[in-house]
C-alpha cells in the first residue's frame, strides 16, 4: 500500500498517553511480549515495513519488539490531515476458525471522534465518513527474482529476507554462496493484497501461521489535538475474544494538502479495462468500457487518498490524438473538483486540484513522431492552454522512450 511520511512513536511520548495506554492495558491484559488467546496463540503489531512471511510465528521466540508495540498495545502519533497505519499479527499454533475484526473508533479530547461507518457494495469505494479503513491481507508466494538479481547485484544491497550467504573479496565485491533456495525467503509466502475487511468477515488461519490485518486511520484537519484511544476486537468461533488497545497522540499542526515531494506513478487504462472487465480494449458505449473507467477513476481517489499523483489513464477517444486541451474527466481532475465527496472522496488534498499532467504518456501523442514543425506547434498549443488554465501545473511530453529504430 501507498502512504504519507509515516511516523510513529517509539521511546519518547507524552506522559499522557502512556498513562492512557497503560490504564486500558491493565484493564484488559497482563503485559507481556505479545497477546495470547486460545486458538490465536498470539497477537502483537508492526508498522509494515517489516514484511511477516505467512510461516513466521515470531511471538513463541518474544522477538516481537518494534517502535510502534509496546508489548500489549499499538502506540501512534500523527498531524492532522496525515494517515497512520499499523499491521496487526495474529498468529495461531493450532489453527483457528471463523475469526473477525473490528476497529471501529478512536475516541479523543472532549468526546471527539476518529471512526469509520459501515459499509458494502460500492459504498466500500467511498471514504466521506471512514477514517478508519481495516484491510485483510492476502499472500503471494515468492517464487524467483530477476537475472539482475541472480548474477550481477551487490547481495548486500538486496533486503536480508532474500539475500543469500555471500563472502566479500579484497576487491570488495561480493561472492555469492548457493542458489535460489538458499534465500530465506525462497518461494515462501509475503504479505501483498490488502481487501477490505468488509469482504472478509471472517476467515480461518491454518496451524503454524499467521494472518496480518491492516488498518489506515485518517486524521481530520478538524479533530482535536490530543490522546484518543480505541480497541481492535479479535473474536474467534465460540465466543473467545481478545481486544487490543490501540492509542493514538494527535499534534496540534496539520501536513499540508500539496506534498513537497512530489510524486507521479502512470496508469495504463487498457491494463485496468483487462482486469476488471475482461476486455483490454472495450469499444465506447459498452458495459465494460463503462465499468474499466470506473475503476480507472477508483484509482485515482485511492492515489490521492494516499498521497499519490496519478498520470494518464486517458483512452484515445477522450483525447484524441493526445492534443490540447485535457479531456473533460481530466479537466476536472485539473481543477479538484473529481477530489470532492460528490465523487466519494474526503481525505488529503480534497478539492485540490492535479499538481502534474503528462502529456503523450509513453509515446500515445503521434504528433511525437511528424516533423519538427508540428512537434513545436502542438507543444505551443499545449503551452498556451496551461498557461491560460493551469499555469501552476506541471507539464511535460512524454517521447517515445522505447523507439524502434
Amino acid at each position: 500500500m501507498f502512504h504519507s511520511v509515516v511516523r510513529y512513536s517509539g521511546g519518547v511520548m507524552l506522559d499522557s498517553l502512556k498513562l492512557r495506554c497503560a490504564a486500558i492495558a491493565a484493564a484488559i491484559v497482563a503485559i507481556s511480549p505479545a497477546i495470547a488467546i486460545a486458538d490465536i496463540s498470539a497477537v502483537w503489531a508492526n508498522d509494515g515495513a517489516d514484511k511477516v512471511m505467512q510461516h513466521e510465528m515470531r511471538a513463541a521466540s518474544g522477538n516481537v519488539a518494534n517502535s510502534l508495540w509496546a508489548g500489549n498495545s499499538v502506540q501512534l502519533f500523527a498531524a492532522r490531515n496525515e494517515i497512520v497505519s499499523f499491521n496487526l499479527v495474529l498468529e495461531s499454533s493450532q489453527g483457528a476458525r471463523r475469526v473477525s475484526v473490528q476497529f471501529n473508533e478512536l475516541l479523543g479530547p472532549d468526546g471527539a471522534r476518529i471512526g469509520s461507518r459501515q459499509v458494502s457494495g460500492d459504498d466500500l469505494f467511498s471514504y466521506v465518513g471512514r477514517d478508519i479503513e481495516v484491510f485483510f491481507v492476502r499472500y503471494l508466494q515468492v517464487k524467483g527474482l530477476s537475472r539482475l538479481g541472480y548474477d550481477t547485484y551487490d547481495e548486500r544491497h538486496i533486503p536480508s529476507k532474500m539475500r543469500r550467504p555471500f563472502t566479500v573479496n579484497a576487491n570488495n565485491r561480493t561472492i555469492t554462496i548457493g542458489g535460489w533456495q538458499d534465500r530465506p525467503g525462497a518461494d515462501k509466502y509475503f504479505p501483498d493484497i490488502a481487501v477490505p475487511i468488509e469482504l472478509h468477515a471472517s476467515f480461518d488461519i491454518a496451524a503454524q501461521t499467521n494472518q496480518s490485518i491492516w488498518a489506515d486511520i485518517y486524521i481530520p484537519k478538524s479533530a482535536p489535538a490530543g490522546g484518543y484511544t480505541g480497541t481492535v476486537t479479535v473474536s474467534e468461533v465460540g465466543g473467545k475474544v481478545i481486544r487490543v488497545p490501540v492509542a493514538l497522540q494527535v499534534e496540534a499542526f496539520a501536513l499540508p494538502d500539496t506534498t513537497t515531494s512530489k510524486t507521479m506513478v502512470p496508469l495504463d487504462p487498457y491494463d485496468v479495462a483487462e482486469r476488471v472487465a475482461g476486455k483490454r480494449f472495450p469499444d465506447r458505449g459498452t458495459v465494460e468500457y463503462v465499468v474499466a473507467q470506473q475503476a480507472r477513476d477508483r484509482y485515482f481517489l485511492l492515489a490521492r487518498r494516499h498521497r499519490i499523483t496519478l498520470v494518464g489513464g486517458e483512452y484515445p477517444e477522450e483525447a484524441p490524438g493526445v492534443v490540447a486541451p485535457p479531456s473533460p474527466t481530466y479537466i476536472e481532475k485539473l481543477r479538484g473538483n473529481f477530489f470532492t465527496a460528490k465523487n466519494g472522496y474526503a481525505g488529503p488534498g480534497e478539492g485540490v486540484g492535479q499538481d502534474l499532467f503528462v502529456i503523450g504518456p509513453y509515446g500515445s501523442a503521434p504528433w511525437t513522431r511528424e516533423d519538427r514543425s508540428v512537434v513545436h506547434r502542438r507543444m505551443n498549443e499545449w503551452e498556451q492552454y496551461f498557461q491560460s488554465n493551469f499555469p501552476s501545473v506541471d507539464r511535460f511530453v512524454y517521447d517515445v522512450d522505447e523507439p524502434n529504430l
